[in-house]
């Protein structure tokens, strides 16, 4: 639109070469919203208006007037101050653009020189509201800031990918839940921050999600020497070719639906030991002692009945088992002091790890309070768990035990071994049912102990790693 009164405003130096009194073809941009002048310049900072039509600033209307008044007449001193150093400008022969702002408005004006002889002789101009379009600008200006702000303190985590998963923009939970510092994010693929061994499994949970954008699918993310499972939801394309990922941390829910699986596992064996081992045990002590009583009449068959008596006292072994865990839920609570019940432990089981040539290994700290529990119960646990670690460690090796509290109220048993280890697939065993890696065990030993320190409001962490040992780490609330 500018353009287009540019090339009418440039019309106007044809008076010039026409009588003064023709100014009919001038005439009809009287009802113009643009304000059309030609100005004189008698020294510096002195300027004469010699034509001047159209709409004003202060939104009134000429009509055509040739006659010369002083610019000050159509435009206040504090604009014209504004305009001067754009007059000069056009004067010495540059053409301008700028903007002047009234109050609330806005005008954008245009000044170009007329040359006569290769001179400037007048400057043409144009003025025109320009409000409107000012304020759509600032508001769409606006509105992106607002909307950046957003997207970056948006507490999810939020990725913006293109079609080859490349990482367009993150915002900064997104960089934190990868562990991506903003000046590594440029050009970087999701790719390179999952586990090697889900890449595949990501390729395709891809494709699909590239089919049916409603898909929810999971990856693991590797944030230093940790591994955060992150599930991703997305819309497909709300950019042609950009597509929005929001993720979010399930490692700890994923934790805890696993825990309540094995705490309902814990209760239905429960139970069920509590039933089964009852109905066995009646009959079986008869059993042994009709067995009993036969080898005591008849000697033909010693070896015999050796072997029948060993394998009941085998059975009536596993029925304590079953016993203990059906007894977990009966806790008899009191003030008592764990690193005394550890001590004695340890001093109970010493005598087992002097004959496979075992040190036992004891740090604890000395802020330890006593703690609200059931000792006893405790104490099967912690004789587990050293039985554990004596059984799997070599001759000559050695088992670590640490007791210590932490800042959140919390005290921490941790028992070491450098036996043999357990790969992931075993790990992910442990604390079954009737799962075990002892040719001898009942596989009941360490659920025993898990739902004794669940019924304790506590939790049990494995680690493991093959060839280097298993930490098993009690953790207690104070």
């Amino acid at each position: 639109m500018v353009e287009q009164f540019l090339v009418k405003m440039m019309k106007m130096q044809k008076p010039f070469e026409r009588p003064q009194g023709d100014d009919s073809q001038i005439h009809t941009l009287e009802l113009s919203p643009v304000h059309l002048f030609r100005i004189k310049r008698k020294a510096a900072g002195n300027y004469v208006v010699t034509h001047s039509e159209g709409k004003l600033p202060n939104d009134t209307r000429l009509h055509a007037a040739a006659s010369e008044r002083p610019l000050s007449d159509l435009i206040p001193l504090k604009t014209i101050q504004h305009w001067t150093a754009y007059l000069e400008s056009a004067f010495s022969g540059r053409p301008c653009i700028f903007e002047t702002h009234d109050r609330e408005r806005s005008f954008q004006t245009v000044l170009t020189p007329m040359f006569q002889d290769g001179q400037v002789i007048e400057v043409a101009g144009t003025s025109m509201d320009c409000t409107l379009e000012t304020r759509s600008q600032e508001e769409l200006i606006l509105y992106a800031h607002k909307y950046k702000e957003i997207f970056n303190h948006t507490l999810n985590p939020i990725l913006l990918l293109n079609n080859s998963r490349v990482i367009l923009e993150a915002n900064a939970a997104a960089l934190e839940a990868l562990g991506i510092p903003r000046r590594d994010m440029n050009l970087n693929r999701l790719d390179s921050f999952i586990c090697k061994e889900d890449e595949g499994e990501l390729s395709l949970n891809w494709d699909l999600f590239m089919l049916d954008p409603s898909l929810k699918w999971e990856f693991k993310a590797v944030l230093g020497e940790e591994k955060r499972l992150m599930e991703c939801t997305g819309k497909k394309d709300i950019l042609p070719g950009v597509h929005l990922c929001i993720l979010q941390d399930v490692t700890d829910r994923r934790q805890t639906e696993e825990r309540l699986r094995k705490a309902e596992t814990l209760n239905v064996v429960g139970e069920m030991a509590a039933g089964v081992a009852h109905e066995i045990r009646n009959p079986l002590t008869s059993l042994k002692g009709f067995i009993q009583l036969l080898q005591n009449e008849s000697k033909a068959h010693e070896a015999y009945y050796s072997i029948i008596l060993n394998e009941v006292d085998r059975i009536e072994y596993i029925i304590k088992e079953f016993l203990l865990l059906a007894k977990t839920d009966r806790q008899h609570i009191e003030k008592s002091s764990l690193v005394v019940t550890l001590k004695e432990t340890v001093s109970l089981l010493q005598t087992q790890a002097i004959l496979k040539n075992i040190e036992l290994e004891v740090e604890i700290e000395d802020n330890i309070p006593d703690i609200d529990c059931d000792p006893f119960q405790i104490k099967q646990v912690f004789i587990n768990l050293i039985k554990n670690g004596i059984e799997a460690t070599d001759e000559g090796g050695t088992i670590f035990i640490k007791a210590f509290r932490t800042e959140k109220n919390q005290v921490h048993f941790c028992f070491t071994d450098n036996g043999s280890g357990m790969p992931n697939q075993v790990l992910d065993r442990i604390g079954k049912p009737f799962y075990t890696t002892k040719e001898e065990g009942t596989g009941l030993g360490l659920m025993v102990s898990y739902k004794i320190i669940e019924n304790h409001k506590g939790t049990v962490r494995v680690s493991s790693e093959v060839g280097k040992g298993t930490t098993f780490e009690v953790i207690l609330p104070i």
